[in-house]
């Protein structure tokens, strides 16, 4: 069963209202990153949303983040 997910609005809004300010006090992270921000700012996720949810139990703990994990392991191969 999944809990909820986090659209991709709501997953760019956070992207730009985090990075800002960590940019102030570190952009050379954030510039070496930029390759990979952007393509996880672009990776609409939302229609994988829908082709799960079928393959998830309806009974037993509810699955979490799961949009997340799979962003996190996006940028695991965009980063090597």
């Amino acid at each position: 069963m999944l809990k909820t997910w986090t659209s991709h609005a709501e997953y760019q809004q956070f992207i730009i209202s985090n990075l800002s300010s960590f940019y102030k006090t570190f952009p050379k992270i954030i510039e070496e990153l930029e390759p990979s921000i952007s393509k996880l700012y672009c990776l609409d996720l939302d229609i994988l949303g829908e082709i799960l949810k079928p393959h998830y139990s309806n009974t037993g703990r509810p699955a979490t983040l799961q949009p997340e994990i799979f962003r996190s392991f996006c940028l695991m191969l965009f980063q090597k």
